[in-house]
This record gives structure tokens, C-alpha cells and sequence, in this order.
């Protein structure tokens, strides 16, 4: 908004000085002026027009962007799920087997240690 501000700000200072300065009669002038404002109004609504359609364009991005990776999420979502199970039942059989070899050990131990 600063941009438009400091536009419409230099043309109503540039048409006063024409006002000012103008060789032509009062009607001519005036009509000059209205035309001025009339193409300084057009100007200042095409750009409020652009503004908004790049407003809409980035929202319509953004909204594209979270519906990607929202679906990306929910389509991989399950295979991690399912590794991450599988990775904690390998774990699990594994550290089963582990403390299993561990008793062994103790038992063989403790037979040695008898036999003796």
C-alpha cells in the first residue's frame, strides 16, 4: 500500500502544478484533471486487482503444497507403522533369545561349579 500511496501522492502534487501552471482556461483544465484522475483510478484499481489475484494464487499454493504432503503423510504413514512393528518384534525375539542364551550360560555355570 505504500507503493500506491506515494503514486497517488505524485500525481495529485504533479496536478496541481499543472493546475498551477496550465496555459489552458479553467474548463479545459478541469477536464484535464478529471481525465488525470480517472486513468490515476483505473491505474490504482488494476493494481488492487493484481494484488488480489496474487493473494489468491499464493493461498491456492499454499493450500496445494499442505493437501501434498498431508496425502504423501497418510500414503507412507502405514509403512512406517508397519517397519516400526517390525523392528520392535525383531528386537523383542532378539533380546528373548538373548537373555535365553544368558540363562543357559548361568545354568552351565552352576553345573560346572557343582560337578567340581
Amino acid at each position: 500500500m505504500n507503493r500506491i500511496s506515494a503514486i497517488l501522492a505524485g500525481a495529485f502534487i504533479g496536478m496541481g502544478v499543472a493546475f498551477l501552471l496550465a496555459p489552458e482556461s479553467g474548463f479545459e483544465t478541469r477536464r484535464r484533471l478529471r481525465r488525470n484522475v480517472d486513468d490515476l483510478q483505473e491505474k490504482a484499481q488494476d493494481q488492487i486487482r493484481q494484488g488480489r489475484m496474487r493473494v489468491t494464487e499464493l493461498i491456492q499454493s499454499g493450500q496445494e503444497m499442505v493437501n501434498d504432503l498431508t496425502s504423501r503423510a497418510q500414503t507412507n504413514l502405514p509403512d512406517v507403522i508397519d517397519k516400526t512393528r517390525q523392528t520392535v518384534d525383531e528386537v523383542g525375539t532378539r533380546t528373548q533369545q538373548q537373555v535365553s542364551h544368558a540363562g543357559d550360560f548361568a545354568n552351565d555355570l552352576l553345573n560346572r561349579r557343582n560337578e567340581q
